[in-house]
């Protein structure tokens, strides 16, 4: 995962986003968040620049993608997300 690059982090209620780049994209498409509830991924969305918004990207994906993604997430920020869990 060396061309995912996280950049900032947010908690709504239950809910955690990790705003990240996919260095992979060409640059006005690096821009994702990947939603969590309870350490599972719920939505991974990317930011299109067109319209100003995030878009679910999540089915694009396979299953085992989605799950190496949100280990490395999870993993990033593993302290603020169990102590906003608990």
């Amino acid at each position: 995962m060396k061309h995912i690059r996280p950049i900032a982090y947010r908690t709504r209620d239950e809910r955690h986003q990790i705003y990240f780049l996919n260095t992979l994209e060409p640059k006005n498409e690096q821009l994702y968040t990947a939603e969590f509830k309870s350490g599972i991924l719920l939505l991974l969305c990317a930011y299109e620049h067109r319209y100003d918004r995030f878009s679910d990207v999540t089915s694009l994906f396979t299953e085992d993608y989605l799950f190496e993604l949100s280990h490395f997430l999870t993993n990033f920020f593993p302290s603020r997300m169990a102590r906003r869990s608990g």
